[in-house]
């Protein structure tokens, strides 16, 4: 679920099956069809969310101890 922090308009989305392709060195890119929105406002009308052109945000490969928090470097460009 993505919810705005403008106007608190909501979308659930799920995976459109294989629309995802793997990237080096950061998260897949995706494409997910809108199952359900929430408010009148940024998210009303959404039909799909897509991810692309990525850069970084994978998480890190080796264990780390118990509470342990490790940040993640990640680009967001937009949702579409």
């Amino acid at each position: 679920m993505w919810v705005s922090t403008v106007d608190c308009s909501a979308v659930d989305a799920t995976a459109v099956p294989g629309a995802s392709a793997p990237r080096d060195n950061a998260v897949p890119e995706f494409l997910l069809t809108a199952t359900a929105t929430r408010g009148s406002a940024v998210f009303d009308s959404v039909s799909y969310v897509q991810r692309l052109n990525t850069r970084g945000g994978l998480a890190p490969s080796g264990a780390c101890s118990q509470g342990a928090q490790i940040g993640v470097d990640a680009t967001v460009r937009g949702l579409s």
